[in-house]
């Protein structure tokens, strides 16, 4: 997971980190009021964080499974 958040940019990392990897995330307002955007704006990088994730683990799952029966 260190893997894929090194891709990603100042507040992508930000919200992957306090919202999706941390046991107890921030609230959008609480990660917007730190950053000064809306809670809105932090929801937008979100869902954008979540389609780049889904991207890098298809990825990573379809290159496992490529060289795993290769054997």
């Amino acid at each position: 997971m260190e893997q894929f958040a090194t891709g990603l940019k100042d507040k992508e990392l930000v919200i992957y980190r306090e919202r999706l990897l941390n046991e107890d995330p921030l609230t959008l307002r609480e990660i917007g009021d730190k950053y000064g955007i809306s809670r809105e704006r932090v929801r937008q990088i979100e869902e954008r964080v979540k389609k780049k994730l889904k991207t890098y683990l298809s990825k990573e799952f379809k290159d496992t499974a490529d060289t795993g029966g290769a054997s």
